[in-house]
């Protein structure tokens, strides 16, 4: 598997799924963070079927994605990404 789920004492870094949808819709529309990133305005479907693609893009080398979630209540809270991974040269 080319996503490890990776754990700290706080946080766990797990692959993307579909039922984080939720709170990355409430953090990519949260203006104080619009305002160092800003993210096109997607409606809750459009960002359901970016994590649906995020997701299968992993499986053809094209990019990986994981939800940051904090370990005491199982909150996301956040998003990492590594784009142009290649499997055969694991290489990120």
């Amino acid at each position: 598997m080319l996503s490890p789920r990776l754990e700290t004492e706080r946080l766990i870094l797990r692959r993307y799924e579909e039922s984080d949808i939720d709170a990355f819709y409430e953090i990519i529309h949260d203006d104080r963070l619009q305002s160092f990133i800003p993210f096109p305005n997607l409606t809750k479907e459009q960002e359901l079927e970016y994590i649906k693609e995020c997701v299968k893009n992993v499986e053809t080398d094209k990019c990986e994605k994981w939800s940051i979630v904090l370990k005491g209540n199982n909150e996301t809270i956040g998003n990492i990404s590594v784009n142009t991974v290649v499997k055969k040269h694991n290489y990120w």
